[in-house]
């Protein structure tokens, strides 16, 4: 689903237009940014956990020439489904 298919259906189940579902949309996903930023954890019920973790700084290698290069430490988003969506998943 891409995001103008979001868009449509926020759209289309809220009664909104799809420029309000799309400003509702932005909204969601800047909650989202700042709940990571500053907590560190963003739970959406029946759904699922959006969770900050750190990644340490590793050695990789270039899968052209075969080349160790150091990859540098990063911040990434892990995600763990609610049992509401798994159950849903797998009737």
């Amino acid at each position: 689903m891409k995001r103008q298919d979001i868009i449509n259906a926020i759209a289309t189940k809220s009664n909104l237009s799809k420029t309000d579902a799309e400003i509702a949309l932005k909204s969601v996903e800047s909650t989202i940014k700042s709940a990571l930023t500053l907590e560190g954890e963003y739970t959406l019920q029946g759904v699922g956990i959006l969770k900050a973790k750190q990644r340490a700084a590793r050695t990789g290698r270039n899968p052209k020439t075969g080349e160790a290069l150091q990859i540098s430490a990063s911040q990434t988003v892990t995600f763990s489904p609610a049992k509401a969506l798994k159950e849903a998943l797998n009737p």
